[in-house]
């Protein structure tokens, strides 16, 4: 069991006709339908924030996700959808947020911020304490792309720096990658990763998976990290809370 409330999903692209996720409501569902199988009861709708191409704005996502509230709730009365964005990370970043252009996660001072996967440390660095300065706690969207941290000792600097990091279900049990799964186990068993996601963006393309991952972390990090991974953090920061 992982928690009474179950587990909540971090990191998706539910809305539909929002980017590259879902592309109808019945694919949300689907979706949605597959990640309550595998225990999922919360998904904070994250999508895409690009700068300059973005086909929604804060208003309409609102609208939208409120929408998608009581078509899930016809279905899956027990799933909670939550609104946010993931952001690609740009100079400027900060001004949009104070005004509400774009989204942190569910109101609170939390914000789910992504970068190229060739971003350098330090341009990843100064973006954390930009956003830190400005009174926004940034989470790092799966970090397990930024080659950058895969040196010794960058992902626990930007933790004490006062970064979150978050780590898609799927590169923890994939076969492919071998070397780049034993970083993120790795990782994960050292205490270096807040949250979990599923980064679900369509049935052919990432749905959720996460249940060969969940049985190796209850596996080798135990039931209380598991919780935290998967439900506890992102209950707290939902909440508005400290970690």
């Amino acid at each position: 069991m992982i928690s009474e409330s179950g587990i909540i999903d971090v990191h998706s692209h539910i809305i539909p006709g929002a980017d590259d996720g879902c592309r109808y409501i019945g694919e949300t569902l689907e979706m949605l339908k597959l990640a309550y199988s595998q225990g999922v009861r919360g998904v904070i709708a994250t999508p895409h924030y690009v700068r300059g191409h973005n086909r929604m704005d804060a208003d309409t996502l609102k609208e939208k996700a409120g929408k998608l509230r009581e078509s899930v709730a016809a279905v899956l009365p027990d799933m909670k959808i939550y609104q946010g964005q993931e952001i690609l990370y740009f100079d400027g970043v900060t001004e949009k947020l104070a005004s509400g252009e774009v989204l942190t996660l569910q109101g609170t001072r939390y914000v789910l911020v992504e970068f190229m996967p060739s971003v350098p440390y330090n341009e990843l660095f100064l973006a954390v304490r930009t956003l830190l300065l400005a009174g926004y706690f940034p989470i790092l969207a799966h970090i397990e792309r930024y080659q950058c941290l895969r040196k010794g000792g960058y992902v626990e600097e930007l933790i004490h720096a006062g970064a979150y990091m978050q780590m898609n279900y799927r590169c923890l049990s994939r076969a492919k990658g071998l070397a780049e799964r034993a970083w993120c186990r790795k990782t994960v068993l050292e205490g270096n990763i807040h949250l979990l996601g599923t980064d679900m963006h369509r049935l052919d393309y990432r749905p959720p998976e996460l249940e060969k991952t969940l049985a190796w972390l209850k596996k080798r990090g135990g039931e209380e990290l598991t919780r935290k991974l998967t439900a506890e953090n992102a209950a707290a920061i939902l909440a508005g809370d400290s970690l």
